[in-house]
This record gives structure tokens, C-alpha cells and sequence, in this order.
């Protein structure tokens, strides 16, 4: 009886084993192709900043990204809350082991944007839209490194603008 439980748990190791080689075998572009969640919060310039969102790559070197962006601060002004929706369509490239993505169009829904509780209206709104939306512009490319990626969690850090690096941890759903 133990031998056949042996020679079962044998098998299921060689089998992991052989799955996690093919894995490992796989070249960036088809490790990254999939569907992807991301949940982060940080911290930048005194608003906390919290992303929710999906992002699938296709193997035609496309990625659909849609999802929340809530952001919540205090400075001179009061207490700040903005509530961001966002659809991102890009085009993605791999070359010498680093992720390119170039913005081919983007959405973005400001749901809201308060100050002390109160909606904020005129030039700072359109000021506070028009410094976000900056960053989703067309044509727009960044580049991201992969620092780890397995067949369910892929990490990876981006450059912000101002030359700040931030870790993304995405989890695949497909």
C-alpha cells in the first residue's frame, strides 16, 4: 500500500516539476499575455493613492486597462478626494528584457473631486484634471522593467514622470 502512494506523490512531482520548466521556458512576451489585476496603494506628495484595475495583454502586442484610481490628501487647502475611472488601450513591446507601452488611447472619467467635502468647481478642477490627464496621453510611452514573473504573480517597477520608482504587483485572473 505505501508504495503506490510513493509512486503517486513521485508523479505528481515530476509533473509539477515538468510544468514549472515549460513556465520557465516561456519568453517574456508570452508570460506577460493575459489577464492581470492590480491593487496598489502609495503615498506621493501628501495624497495617498490607491489603483484598482484589470489589464489584459493580447498576444497581437495590445493590452486593455480599465479601473479606479482614488486619491485622498491634506495640504494648505483642506482635504482633498478625487475618484478616477480609467480605460487605457495600448501597444506593447518587448525588447532586451524590458516592456514597452505606448499609449494609443485613454479614457478618463473624473467622478469626482472634493475639497473639504465639497465639490471643487472651475480653474483648480480644471487645473487638477488637466496635471492627471498628462499623464495618459497619446503617443505616451513607458518603460517597464520586470523584476519577477511566474505564472501567477508578475512584479514589476515603473518611472513616474518625475523619475520616482514605484513597484506594481499584479496577480493573473486568466
Amino acid at each position: 500500500m505505501p508504495s503506490k502512494h510513493l509512486r503517486l506523490i513521485s508523479i505528481l512531482l515530476v509533473s509539477a516539476s515538468l510544468s514549472a520548466c515549460q513556465y520557465l521556458q516561456k519568453s517574456l512576451d508570452d508570460k506577460i499575455t493575459g489577464k492581470w489585476t492590480v491593487n496598489e496603494q502609495f503615498t506621493e506628495d501628501n495624497l495617498t493613492v490607491s489603483v484598482k484595475g484589470i489589464a489584459e495583454y493580447f498576444p497581437t502586442h495590445t493590452e486593455n486597462s480599465t479601473g479606479t484610481v482614488e486619491m485622498d490628501g491634506t495640504g494648505e487647502g483642506g482635504k482633498l478626494h478625487a475618484s478616477i475611472e480609467y480605460s487605457v488601450t495600448q501597444e506593447w513591446l518587448v525588447k532586451d528584457k524590458i516592456l514597452y507601452e505606448k499609449i494609443t488611447d485613454s479614457q478618463l472619467d473624473f467622478k469626482s473631486i472634493t475639497l473639504n467635502g465639497v465639490e471643487v468647481k472651475g480653474e483648480p478642477r480644471d487645473g487638477f484634471i488637466k496635471a492627471v490627464q498628462g499623464g495618459f496621453l497619446k503617443g505616451k510611452t513607458d518603460k517597464v522593467v520586470t523584476i519577477s514573473i511566474d505564472a501567477k504573480t508578475w512584479v514589476q517597477e515603473q518611472q513616474d514622470d518625475d523619475g520616482k520608482k514605484r513597484t506594481y504587483k499584479y496577480t493573473r485572473i486568466e
